[in-house]
């Protein structure tokens, strides 16, 4: 458990070395204090993300099992709302845990090819970590979350009434997702 801690550790402070001289004053003093927590704009993509594909198998809801949109917003807006936002925190966890490897990873490619001096290199790898991260942890979890929908939808609660089948799968397929990517220690 002490080795997971000093990793943790590093990774903080290697991401909290160089920061982007785009961000706002409270992004800087957030990263600087806690890289773990996202910036104003990585929730806002995230959030973005998860609201769209939460609201995708609405889609199959509505003209494969003839779900009424208008009898049924309140259900999809609450479900959707919900999904989102756990959906939300899996994003952040799979992507802060991506970010360390690939910057660790990035600093050592970084370093043999390079003659620059420590802080641009980690600075690069710190940048190119942070896209990468959050490129493959929107995938990642986007691939999972769909997968689970349309699999409890179909096989696990094919039994439901529609309205509780719906509610029920995007809700498993959501927290299952949240609780996957939370880091263990």
């Amino acid at each position: 458990q002490e080795r997971y801690w000093r990793e943790d550790q590093k990774c903080a402070s290697n991401l909290r070395a160089p920061l982007n001289a785009a961000m706002s004053d409270d992004d800087v003093l957030r990263v600087s204090v806690n890289p773990k927590k996202p910036t104003v704009a990585g929730r806002v993509c995230y959030l973005v993300n998860g609201l769209a594909v939460s609201a995708l198998p609405i889609y199959l809801f509505v003209n494969v099992h003839g779900m009424d949109p208008a009898a049924f917003m309140v259900l999809f807006a609450g479900v959707t709302l919900v999904s989102g936002v756990l959906l939300t925190t899996a994003y952040h966890n799979v992507c802060y845990q991506l970010r360390c490897k690939i910057a660790q990873r990035r600093e050592e490619a970084l370093g043999k090819k390079s003659k620059k001096d420590d802080t641009e290199i980690q600075k690069a790898a710190n940048a190119v970590a942070k896209f990468e991260g959050m490129a493959l942890s929107i995938f990642y979890n986007n691939a999972l979350f769909l997968l689970l929908a349309v699999a409890t939808a179909t096989y696990v609660f094919r039994t439901s009434s529609i309205a509780l089948n719906y509610g029920l799968s995007m809700l498993f397929a959501a927290v299952i997702t949240a609780l996957v990517s939370h880091p263990t220690k």
